[in-house]
């Protein structure tokens, strides 16, 4: 890997705080993983899939048709 001391580029090289920082960061990002996770429905039917099934079922076979009683 190539140093980045006495190039233009001094923005890129981490300063002392910024591992701490960026370790803060990865926790708060993490927990907000895990609550994505839990509401993204990988193991169960969310309301996501269901409703345009439901609009199917209302717009194709069970919309109203000539001759049907009410």
């Amino acid at each position: 890997m190539r140093s980045l001391r006495g190039q233009k580029h001094p923005h890129l090289i981490l300063g002392h705080q910024d591992p701490d920082v960026l370790e803060s960061v990865s926790k708060a990002l993490g927990s907000l993983l895990e609550f994505t996770a839990a509401l993204s429905g990988d193991d169960y039917v969310s309301v996501s899939h269901i409703k345009p099934i439901l609009n199917l079922f209302n717009t194709t076979i069970l919309a109203p048709e000539e001759g049907d009683t009410e």
